[in-house]
């Protein structure tokens, strides 16, 4: 018997909807439990701002040249 959502018989697009849903259900805990145990500073939380990650540009590394030499 195969399970009805098995990786063998679901769409791609399935998967990919339960991944990116564990991934914001990984992000959301740790600031319901800091928020339950008072320490969750709520005003930086609320003053928190998204950026563009299609213009978004890495920092260089600090350690790149002592991983270097």
């Amino acid at each position: 018997m195969t399970c009805p959502l098995s990786r063998s018989t679901a769409p791609a697009n399935i998967h990919s909807w339960r991944t990116a849903t564990n991934v914001a259900g990984q992000a959301v805990v740790p600031v319901l439990v800091a928020a339950r145990e008072k320490v969750l500073d709520r005003e930086k939380f609320a003053g928190a701002r998204s950026f563009d990650l299609d213009s978004f540009e890495a920092e260089p590394e600090r350690d790149a040249a002592a991983a270097v030499a």
